[in-house]
């Protein structure tokens, strides 16, 4: 958005602010802005430097160059305002050009001016002469291509004056601003706005033209008189009624009939001014129209009222049945669709509400009578048709940022000021119109309340409270004060001033909302830049973790430094594809009727691979497996991740009612091997990971009397022979299970995988209650004994029969045992190698007593079924 300084000088005095001897400079302008209000992307002015430093000279005298025969010494004065008129204040320089002579007026630059093409004038000899300057062709300024001699300028023109003052142009500034900074500020797209800005952060009176008294004199010139409070003059002889027809985006619609105007061209200070700030002047009433939008922010139209049939304006949405074709003042034909909101006659649609007039509606070179138009919109709504039109024009932009209601008659008023100035017949006709949504004027204004001392808090900075009431009131905040702010606790007043900051109208469409929007005023207009760098002063406390967490980082810990092992994240959502591969669907019964989590199903998922819940990490670690085994040849992995457990109940008919469920955390691990099969070595992994997090389990084989949910027995994925329960406090909490190689092709694998799966609920629960005590023993003085022996079991039974048969043995002296190896023999039989430890603590152990343990283990193992291999 551009904005021109020269306009903003209406409303604020820039050549005479407080504490400073000379004008405000346009770089001091451009700083402050950007620091306190709006980015500006760049400064500009209308009229060159260069036209400003060349000034008009008349030739005094003329005399040949002494070296040259081409070149002239021609002399000449700058008049009696810039030199005293004597013969030794002349001014002296070398001249070629053909015409020169004397009493000729011409553009004349000094030294240090800089030229289009790049030159800089600088004194330098010309064939032994210094000279002081050049006389100027039309070539060298810019203005044209002849270069054969001086530009001859005409014998009336003032000596000494600026070029720019004989061309007639005004120097002017022009601010391009950022038009992104100013999304979340309706009040500066217009130069009144921007001035009330400038003037609060240059702490400068506003010259606001517009005020109560103002409006009073205007509304006398309308003969219905002054308008009420909603708006309307309860005039009789409007002769264009406004009508509101269902749902539209319109908000307030104001309209004022004004006959005997007449079209010329506009004055030429605004078309100097609509030129500055990037508009074409087209003619009186047009530009008015663009000049008030540029000035107070809020578009308008002015209709040809010739052209409103049966007097109506009605403003309503395109039918459900039309499609219309309508040709804006672009002279492009566009396509309406029912969503659009127009302006329309009895007949025809006269403009695009909010966008662009109709280029049969608007005004004309024998335009007479006029219906000017100040209305608001819906922001949402003009947003949505000018993206679908792909119309984006000065009132668009303005609209989609929420304007203010209460400011539509000051738009009205200002423009019938302009009309009946530069149309003296010109008369108004009827009283001012209105139409519009209810309670769109009669808003409560927005009432905030802080204190000086809140908002300094926040700033990191003490401001006083007579300095905060300058800024609000600058910016057309009310400020009023609510007594002062009590002790919470025991009510006594701490001395602070609480403030009512009422909001204007114009700042609470969309911009201040909280106490946070008011500091953020104060900030701004005091400098970021101005508030003292200060580290913050807060206690630093140490965060202590939750044992939830503190376990699973044990867990991690374990895993990764111990298991050798690397942790993985899959999605807690799974497809039913998965599911189906990993044979989930094959556990549908009474018990699990939803088995395939399909009344865990997102109703939005992005993909149908990630459509639901999952039940299990198990068919999660099948996918990963398969994933990884096209790559390693063996792998370690484990998750802490997400399932969702369906609590099963029994009901009294013999049904079960399993409608809740619970999201719960698993431990998943994955062991793979192409050649070994894991199965122990997943065994020792969480029997150890338990140890290492002092918790108590015991690894079962299959119990009769208690399922395994998260590893079913009828899960044909399970492995028949090995499967392990993990139990904790006589439940069972997950198990070890390598995996069916039935199962495999369904995930293109080849190998041996197996998984072991737990539930952390249980622990997370007990917040570590079940842990195992430490207790400290010091390492023994005497020495142990180890003694090693193979047995021979059924292939069939678990190893861990043979452990539970030592362990309850009673005997003080075996300290540990656990298994070496197994060996597989011959008709369905296995060579199991046992090392037992044997100590006491209190004495070295003699041959003939270890030989005695020896042979108590070897009877005890005998008389369980479990003889020793000879």
């Amino acid at each position: 958005m551009l904005i021109s300084i020269d306009w903003i000088k209406d409303f604020v005095d820039l050549d005479n602010i407080k504490d400073k001897d000379k004008s405000i400079t346009k770089k001091e302008i451009q700083d402050k802005v950007t620091i306190t209000t709006a980015e500006v992307e760049e400064v500009n002015e209308t009229v060159s430097e260069l036209f400003i430093k060349v000034r008009v000279v008349e030739i005094k005298s003329i005399k040949r160059h002494p070296d040259a025969e081409k070149l002239n010494l021609v002399t000449f004065s700058l008049g009696s305002e810039f030199g005293s008129g004597n013969e030794s204040e002349l001014k002296e320089v070398v001249c070629g050009a053909a015409n020169v002579r004397v009493g000729l007026k011409v553009p004349y630059a000094p030294l240090g001016s800089k030229f289009p093409d790049g030159l800089v004038l600088e004194a330098k000899k010309i064939r032994g002469v210094v000279s002081c300057g050049m006389l100027c062709s039309s070539k060298e300024l810019g203005l044209g291509e002849n270069s054969n001699g001086l530009l001859e300028l005409p014998e009336q023109t003032k000596v000494g004056i600026t070029f720019a003052e004989y061309l007639g142009e005004k120097s002017d500034v022009i601010l391009n601003i950022d038009n992104k900074s100013l999304t979340h500020r309706p009040d500066l797209w217009g130069h009144f706005g921007m001035a009330r800005e400038i003037a609060a952060m240059f702490e400068t009176p506003l010259k606001n033209r517009f005020s109560n008294e103002w409006e009073k004199k205007m509304l006398a010139k309308i003969p219905a008189g002054s308008s009420s409070a909603s708006g309307a003059s309860g005039a009789s002889k409007s002769p264009i009624k406004i009508y509101f027809e269902g749902e539209s985006a319109g908000l307030s619609y104001y309209g004022l009939s004004v006959s005997g105007v007449k079209i010329a061209e506009s004055p030429e200070w605004m078309k100097r001014r609509l030129k500055n700030v990037g508009l074409r002047a087209i003619n009186n009433i047009v530009d008015i129209s663009n000049y008030v939008m540029l000035e107070l922010g809020i578009p308008l139209h002015i209709f040809d009222r010739d052209l409103i049939n049966d007097d109506k304006v009605i403003i309503r949405r395109v039918g459900g049945s039309e499609n219309i074709l309508f040709k804006t003042l672009d002279e492009i034909e566009r396509e309406l669709i029912p969503t659009d909101t127009i302006i329309a006659n009895s007949k025809k649609p006269l403009v695009v509400a909010g966008i662009m007039g109709g280029l049969e509606s608007g005004v004309n070179d024998n335009t007479t009578n006029i219906f000017i138009e100040v209305a608001n919109w819906k922001a949402a709504l003009i947003r949505r048709t000018s993206t679908r039109l792909g119309l984006r024009t000065e009132s668009s932009q303005r609209y989609e940022k929420s304007l203010d209601s209460m400011l539509l008659k000051r738009n009205l008023l200002r423009t019938l000021e302009l009309v009946l100035e530069f149309c003296p017949t010109a008369k108004v006709e009827g009283g001012i119109e209105y139409a519009g949504e209810k309670g769109d004027l009669e808003k409560a204004p927005l009432i905030l309340e802080t204190s000086a001392e809140s908002i300094s808090k926040q700033l990191g900075q003490q401001i006083t409270l007579e300095r905060m009431k300058e800024i609000f009131e600058a910016l057309e905040f009310q400020v009023g004060e609510k007594g002062r702010e009590k002790n919470q606790e025991k009510g006594q007043e701490k001395g602070s001033v609480l403030l009512e900051i009422t909001v204007p109208s114009f700042r609470a469409t969309k911009d201040i909302d909280c106490e946070a929007d008011l500091v953020e005023e104060i900030g701004r207009m005091i400098g970021y830049d101005t508030i003292k760098l200060v580290a913050p002063t807060s206690t630093i406390k140490t965060t202590r973790l939750s044992y939830t967490k503190e376990f699973h980082r044990q867990i991690q810990d374990f895993f990764v430094l111990h298991g050798k092992c690397l942790e993985i994240f899959t999605y807690p959502l799974v497809g039913e594809r998965t599911l189906k591969d990993a044979l989930w669907d094959k556990l549908r019964d009474a018990t699990s009727p939803h088995y395939l989590n399909q009344d865990l199903v997102l109703i939005n998922a992005l993909s149908k691979d990630h459509d639901r819940m999952r039940p299990s990490l198990i068919p999660s670690l099948l996918e990963a497996a398969s994933l990884n085994q096209k790559y390693y040849d063996n792998f370690r992995l484990f998750e802490i991740g997400r399932f969702f457990d369906r609590e099963t109940t029994k009901t009294g008919d013999n049904t079960f009612n399993n409608a809740f469920v619970d999201e719960k955390n698993m431990l998943g691990l994955a062991l793979f091997d192409k050649q070994e099969n894991m199965f122990i070595e997943a065994a020792n992994l969480i029997e150890n990971l338990f140890k290492y997090c002092k918790l108590k389990v015991d690894l079962k084989e299959e119990i009769a009397r208690l399922a395994n949910k998260y590893i079913p027995v009828n899960w044909p994925g399970k492995h028949p022979k090995e499967f392990l329960n993990i139990m904790a406090l006589g439940k069972i909490v997950g198990g070890i299970v390598t995996i069916n190689p039935f199962i495999y092709k369904n995930f293109k694998m080849k190998g041996n995988l197996t998984i072991a799966v737990v539930d952390l609920s249980l622990f997370e629960e007990s917040e570590g209650k079940q842990r195992t005590k430490i207790n400290y023993k010091p390492i023994a003085k005497y020495p142990s004994a180890t003694f090693d022996c193979t047995v021979i079991a059924e292939s069939k039974i678990y190893v861990a029969q043979i452990l539970d048969v030592l362990k309850k043995m009673k005997m003080n002296e075996l300290v540990d045992c656990k298994i070496v190896d197994i060996f597989p023999m011959n008709n369905n039989k296995k060579a199991v190698t046992v090392r037992n430890i044997f100590l006491d603590e209190l004495q070295t152990l003699e041959s003939e007593r270890i030989k005695k343990c020896e042979d108590q283990v070897v009877a005890t193992l005998a008389k369980s079924g479990f003889p020793l291999k000879v």
